[in-house]
């Protein structure tokens, strides 16, 4: 069965994707809401909270997994492809061919996948903005859409560019709200292709959700940003609370 890993509610984005191509398809989703959101975190620190999680899907049944996390994907991907069993999947290099035919691009995303340099070493020149947006992840957590913040957080995006990629799973749960405030600029959101490449892995079976902390915050969150766009989010998320590295 196909696993789905993020920090927290940002692998939605993909998930709620998956199940508009294949509704009955089904996902072992597991989200490490007791520490998101891990875009302030050290390098070491993710790779060691992104193995324990990667184990707990594996434990659940996962046969594969897919990282929908920027922050995973850009600072330890490789790293974790190499140092685990089953094939891994990350949404960044799969973003890179998406965005190699653009000139001027835009990029925000958590301090930890700007800093990581990842997107800049990969694209170089064609990166003309690179924009750090902390702020964002734990509104998105929190269920809410502060567009006075996501303006605050977006201050420096150059007009000119020739697109905007979102590179943090949770920014496409926002993004009607990023294309008020910049009505002119095509917004990226990577997760749409990279829901169709995992199609062939997602099972005939009900999803699965798992969280690390407060099951009934997530879900709330969760269907705030999924039914909303008419993808229905289940009931069911069990609550993983062991155990967890400080």
């Amino acid at each position: 069965m196909l696993g789905i890993l993020d920090s927290g509610v940002g692998g939605l984005s993909v998930w709620k994707e998956l199940k508009k191509l294949s509704p009955n398809s089904g996902v072992l989703y597991f989200a490490d809401n007791a520490r998101v959101p891990y875009g302030n975190l050290t390098r070491d620190k993710i790779f060691i909270y992104s193995k324990e999680s990667i184990s707990h899907l594996i434990d659940l049944g996962a046969t594969s997994i897919a990282i929908a996390c920027h922050t995973i994907s850009t600072t330890t991907g490789p790293l974790l492809k190499h140092s685990t069993q089953i094939p891994i999947l990350d949404i960044a290099s799969h973003s890179i061919p998406l965005l190699t035919p653009l000139n001027r691009i835009g990029i925000i995303g958590t301090k930890a996948t700007i800093s990581s340099g990842y997107y800049q070493r990969a694209l170089g020149e064609k990166i003309i903005n690179a924009i750090a947006c902390p702020h964002l992840v734990p509104m998105i957590e929190n269920g809410e859409v502060d567009m006075a913040l996501i303006k605050a957080s977006l201050e420096g995006i150059d007009p000119t560019i020739e697109a905007l990629f979102l590179a943090c799973t949770h920014f496409p749960l926002i993004k009607e709200a990023i294309q008020i405030l910049f009505p002119h600029i095509p917004l990226i959101d990577p997760a749409i292709s990279f829901a169709k490449s995992l199609l062939p892995l997602a099972s005939a079976a009900p999803d699965e959700f798992y969280v690390t902390k407060d099951a009934s915050h997530f879900y709330k969150s969760a269907t705030i940003f999924c039914e909303e766009k008419k993808v229905a989010f289940p009931f069911l998320i069990k609550s993983l609370y062991s155990p967890l590295i400080s």
